[in-house]
């Protein structure tokens, strides 16, 4: 949702943001209208993240690479952890570790 809104922020028409982020443009509509993807709350630091991020897409290549990098940057931070609680009951006793959502190990 943030990369589609700071694309057409930054003045990139909202097909071609569609276009590289492979949705089409109502999704991109739905997201600049709440009515699709306001429900994850995620800290400031990572929008400014995302927005930094969204500033270096220029095609589907460079928003695979800027993706993977802010992956990377919200494992780190164990903001994963924080999106997880929102969307679905976790065990008081989660950690990263024991889910394999940690950098060093499981399935991230």
């Amino acid at each position: 949702r943030y990369v589609a809104l700071f694309l057409v922020e930054a003045g990139m028409k909202q097909k071609d943001a569609a276009a590289i982020l492979g949705i089409n443009t109502a999704a991109i509509s739905q997201y600049r209208s709440n009515k699709r993807g306001s429900k994850i709350t995620l800290p400031t630091e990572i929008i400014s993240e995302i927005k930094a991020s969204s500033r270096r897409v220029k095609d589907q290549f460079s928003y695979f690479r800027e993706t993977q990098r802010l992956l990377h940057h919200i494992r780190q931070t164990k903001v994963l952890c924080q999106v997880h609680k929102q969307v679905s009951h976790v065990p008081e006793n989660c950690t990263p570790e024991f889910m394999g959502c940690s950098l060093k190990g499981g399935c991230m």
